[in-house]
């Protein structure tokens, strides 16, 4: 950016969040005006912008420095990696933009420095971003917040079985061992871990073989205390039965979500449609 300042007496002169140095670079011109007036053609950058020069890419486990000030990131590679942050302390003010490539298929965290946040992510907690996730962080009063953030590939995980599982009463996480979708990973087959707090909605079903007690329900446990109760189930257990649950509740990040069966033991029907289970994130509480 080009700027034109007039001063009588300046050797160094402020404008808005730019210094203006006291030494010229080369290219820089002073114009003595017939007015009396000095005429300085400078420039100006600064760590409080985005620079328009081409982006850098980061494509393994990286921490930035004091350098990335300005500068603008773009996120990709073939494994699951962090990115920490400069010490906002030493560049107050700064901007870094960081964009991950839509091509992208992993799963790639921004942490702040040791007894630093961002937003409401504190150390060693990170933000994850995946496919398409753009945002711009700012270095403000020893923390780092964003100004802007596009996170818009929703949290989803929809995942079916058929390994006939054998369950206790209360106490076996069920099993859902074939993911059709986990943008964010959360999902290890028996257990979801929130990859962000929000507003997420659960549903599961699980289908029992006619040999089992079919009289039950199913439980959404979250930090191994229940939360949600199905719909208690009692049918002549001559015949499979399937028990359903589904509620919306609200997680922070690293809670713990898991579904159990109620009341009595069974095995499951080997049937991946009559067992499966949904997870989306929809919203902020």
């Amino acid at each position: 950016m080009n700027l034109r300042i007039f001063a009588h007496h300046a050797l160094s002169l402020s404008l808005g969040l730019f210094l203006l140095p006291t030494a010229l670079a080369a290219g820089d011109a002073v114009v003595v005006n017939a007015n009396g007036t000095t005429q300085f053609n400078y420039t100006v950058s600064g760590p409080n912008v985005l620079g328009t020069a081409a982006p850098v890419p980061i494509t393994g486990t990286t921490t930035l420095d004091a350098t990335a000030a300005g500068k603008f990131y773009t996120i990709s590679g073939t494994a699951d990696y962090t990115i920490t942050l400069p010490l906002a302390t030493a560049i107050p003010g700064s901007v870094i933009g960081l964009r991950v490539s839509n091509a992208a298929s992993m799963v790639y965290s921004i942490v702040a420095p040791i007894g630093q946040s961002l937003d409401e992510y504190t150390n060693p907690t990170p933000l994850p971003l995946i496919h398409g996730n753009y945002i711009e962080v700012v270095s403000i009063g020893g923390n780092w917040i964003s100004r802007v953030k596009t996170l818009d590939s929703p949290v989803y995980v929809q995942a079916s079985s058929a390994a006939g599982q054998a369950t206790v009463n209360g106490t076996t996480n069920l099993q859902y061992e074939t993911e059709a979708h986990d943008n964010y990973k959360s999902w290890s087959g028996t257990e979801f871990t929130a990859p962000m707090r929000g507003i997420y909605s659960v549903s599961a079903c699980a289908s029992y073989n006619s040999s089992s007690n079919n009289d039950g329900n199913l439980l959404i446990f979250v930090n191994n205390a229940q939360v949600v109760h199905g719909t208690r189930y009692t049918r002549d257990n001559s015949v499979s039965a399937m028990l359903s649950v589904s509620g919306a509740v609200v997680l922070s990040r690293g809670d713990k979500l898991s579904i159990r069966r109620n009341l009595n033991n069974g095995t499951r029907v080997t049937n991946p449609g009559a067992n499966y289970l949904s997870i989306v994130r929809v919203g902020s509480p």
